[in-house]
């Protein structure tokens, strides 16, 4: 490999020759086209990292110095730039946020750079298992099923290997949903029993809210198939563990007046 300084001194040549830097009122910013342009060529990989590990202190200076910088922005560069635990503490609120604005491409990039960064981190097996959960809503949104359902059934196996039960749990909750919006319901009954299952002794109250969703969603599987007296049921019982004023709690509350007009 080459040494830093060597690196350091073709990235100067680099910005040179292809203005990889602006200035505006005084302000050095990267000019995004630019990069992309020089970093999708020929570019040797060691050389691109230096590259990003550089703009991520450029811009750490900047946000030193009072200026606005994007939780992105920084975050990529730290993630290209191999500063993995940097990355993932940026990129997974951003990536939650992007979820939580409905921006699903963006979310689903996010969270798959946090998961790829938390490989090479001790940190945390929690903080992967959120990612792996956020990309498998944001897959399943944009209806790429397949890509939501390797992300819950990793979700599944690391949560498992770990013995964290209740994400355990929620992997098999989250398998059920995916499944019954795809129109596979006795996918979708199974998961869900799976969830029940291993729960089914947990006192946590995320474990139990877990339980909760999982009967609900069952009865809407149970109601899809005719089987109201069991969709009842279900229901009802989920109703008895929800917080009442949440809107999963509306939502049961909505399905069984529809079911009392059938």
């Amino acid at each position: 490999g080459r040494s830093r300084l060597d690196l350091v001194e073709t990235l100067g040549q680099l910005e040179r020759v292809r203005h990889l830097l602006v200035s505006r009122d005084g302000v050095y910013q990267f000019n995004q086209s630019k990069v992309r342009e020089v970093l999708v060529s020929d570019t040797p990989w060691e050389l691109r990292r230096e590259y990003h590990r550089v703009a991520a202190a450029a811009l750490r200076q900047q946000r030193q110095a009072g200026l606005p910088v994007g939780d992105i922005e920084l975050g990529q560069h730290l993630y290209a730039g191999e500063e993995w635990e940097d990355a993932t503490d940026l990129l997974l609120p951003a990536a939650d946020e992007a979820l939580n604005l409905f921006a699903w491409h963006e979310a689903a990039e996010l969270y798959d750079q946090v998961v790829e960064a938390c490989q090479h981190t001790d940190g945390p097996e929690e903080t992967c298992l959120r990612a792996l959960r956020g990309a498998g809503r944001a897959y399943a949104q944009l209806t790429a099923n397949d890509s939501a359902r390797d992300r819950f059934h990793e979700m599944r196996g690391r949560a498992q290997g770990a013995g964290l039960l209740v994400h355990e749990g929620d992997a098999w909750q989250q398998l059920g949903w995916l499944n019954r919006r795809a129109g596979q319901l006795e996918a979708a009954a199974h998961a869900f029993d799976q969830a029940g299952v291993l729960l089914a002794d947990c006192s946590d109250n995320e474990a139990i809210l877990i339980r909760a969703r999982s009967l609900a969603d069952w009865g809407s599987v149970d109601f899809e198939r005719g089987e109201y007296d069991r969709a009842d049921a279900r229901w009802r019982r989920a109703l008895d563990t929800l917080p009442q004023d949440s809107a999963e709690a509306a939502d049961v509350l909505n399905n069984l007046a529809v079911l009392a007009t059938v």
